[in-house]
């Protein structure tokens, strides 16, 4: 079933737009993880979700875009290369009778060391290219905690999703570059994506436009 979008945010169509040099966007991980892990697009169906995104992002580089990163995405990030990386070995027969991530990650010193350079390296390429964290970077402390668990009666976002969202409005940054929907339920930002569902909910809904 498909998921029924309220969109409050305004769309751009990633795949029909061309960036512009005076554009500020902060990327998602999941751009990110396709962006820096070649292991991600794999699969064939992965490549041609990811493809648009890798597209764009690297048209935002050429044509000068500021590109930004939150810290907190390192520990996103390096959760879904690990979850890669065991499910890989696992369907190679590489480690017989692991039956969960945490045993991989503890129970064999040569693959976590392994596993630790690949996530070293995509963190490496996100901060390459000039791209750079975005400021102020988010404090972790109470108010931020308090306020993400305001945000989150009013938006279905999830955690990592929900400090994000505070610190790219603390960075007067609203344009997020995602396949993510659940932003699109967040008014005052404008979110460049390809995601399908999103993009006609906002038809529909009156939120796509073309700039």
């Amino acid at each position: 079933m498909a998921i029924a979008f309220k969109v409050e945010a305004t769309v751009v169509d990633l795949r029909t737009d061309a960036p512009k040099a005076s554009d500020k966007f902060w990327v998602d991980t999941n751009v990110w993880f396709w962006m820096t892990y070649s292991s991600a697009t794999m699969d064939p169906r992965r490549q041609q979700q990811s493809a648009p995104y890798i597209k764009y992002l690297q048209h935002c580089y050429r044509q000068g875009c500021t590109i930004s990163w939150s810290p907190l995405q390192l520990s996103e990030l390096g959760h879904q290369i690990e979850k890669m990386e065991y499910e890989i070995a696992k369907q190679a027969g590489a480690i017989p009778g692991y039956t969960t991530a945490k045993e991989y990650r503890h129970n064999n010193a040569a693959e976590r060391a392994r596993v630790a350079k690949v996530i070293q390296t995509a963190w490496q390429d996100v901060g390459a290219n000039g791209s750079q964290c975005l400021q102020p970077p988010l404090v972790l402390d109470e108010a931020a905690a308090t306020q993400a668990s305001s945000d989150s009666a009013l938006f279905p976002l999830d955690g990592h999703d929900l400090y994000f969202l505070q610190s790219v409005r603390a960075a007067g940054n609203p344009h997020i570059l995602t396949d993510d929907g659940d932003f699109c339920t967040v008014s005052g930002i404008t979110l460049f994506t390809a995601n399908r569902n999103v993009i006609e909910a906002a038809r529909v809904q009156g939120k796509l436009i073309v700039r």
